[in-house]
């Protein structure tokens, strides 16, 4: 479900997503998963989920919903989503708000939907204050969050998400798998704390390299899978210059094949697995033909006919 939000910057950004429970983002191999995976299909082993009940209820959705490629389908799984438990949410009152706007909202689509979801949630529902900070994986961001929210002001502001970087406590470069990089960061954000806007922007862009997300990992022994870890470092010396037309689809050629005995899906795993090999050292267009042509349509199991 989507939600207005108010000033896009990285200390919200990275709160909101540990209140949430959503990742921020992919790592670079998991990127190229992403791009050859087909349309939503259904889990087949929703017992190697993390949450085996809402593994269900978005089958259920998914058989409702029809083709993914239709206009109302997101809306349609929204309608299916079973309500948050929020009993166990760092912030109850606003749980129970998006509890209620979801259900007087079920049924509308598209600009309707969005109209009816706007006038049920108060605007600043992203950005208010977190009410049990306990609840919350990483209680010392979460107080330091909701002091910046107190300082800020009107999320609504053009300085709003530089305000509230700058009251973002230092990262603990001690637990980085990249400790130089962290510091670098640290270094820039206190340097440029105060400025606001374009003056922020080009004080950070002449304190931090260019190229910060695709350096090598220092010390992959601190990230959650060391061995994907290695295989990306050894990707990097590889495939050289990030900026060049080739280089995501060369990381994807070295990206080790998933273990689909852990996957809840291991069929369409297994057909990844086999795509990727197959398009092995295709570049650009090319690449992207033979991955589709390998790929299950619409999440079946059965591959596209070939052309």
């Amino acid at each position: 479900m989507s939600h207005p939000r108010h000033g896009s910057n990285l200390f919200t950004a990275v709160v909101i997503s540990l209140l949430l429970g959503s990742p921020m983002s992919m790592t670079r191999a998991q990127d190229g998963a992403q791009r050859a995976a087909p349309m939503p299909q259904r889990i087949e082993n929703c017992a190697k989920t993390t949450d085996p009940k809402s593994c269900e209820a978005y089958n259920a959705a998914i058989a409702a919903c029809g083709d993914p490629r239709g206009s109302n389908f997101a809306d349609c799984m929204d309608d299916h989503r079973p309500p948050m438990d929020c009993a166990k949410s760092p912030n109850p009152t606003m749980c129970a708000t998006m509890n209620t706007a979801s259900q007087a909202c079920r049924g509308k689509r598209g600009n309707d939907r969005v109209q009816c979801m706007q006038a049920k949630l108060p605007a600043e529902s992203l950005t208010q204050r977190v009410e049990d900070c306990g609840k919350t994986p990483d209680p010392k961001l979460c107080e330091s969050y909701n002091k910046a929210l107190t300082a800020c002001g009107d999320p609504r502001g053009a300085d709003f998400g530089d305000c509230m970087d700058d009251h973002r406590p230092p990262v603990d470069c001690a637990k980085s798998p990249n400790p130089s990089m962290c510091a670098t960061m640290n270094g820039a954000l206190q340097a440029c704390r105060g400025k606001r806007g374009a003056e922020r922007a080009q004080c950070l862009q002449g304190k931090v390299p260019a190229s910060p997300a695709n350096q090598r990992i220092e010390d992959c022994s601190k990230t959650s899978d060391p061995r994907m870890c290695e295989h990306f470092n050894k990707a990097l010396t590889d495939c050289g210059d990030p900026r060049g037309a080739e280089f995501r689809d060369c990381m994807d050629d070295h990206r080790p094949p998933m273990d689909c005995g852990k996957s809840p899906n291991p069929s369409t795993c297994a057909s990844m697995n086999a795509a990727l090999q197959a398009c092995r050292g295709k570049r650009g267009g090319e690449r992207a033909q033979c991955l589709q042509a390998r790929m299950p349509r619409d999440g079946g199991s059965s591959p596209a006919p070939r052309q």
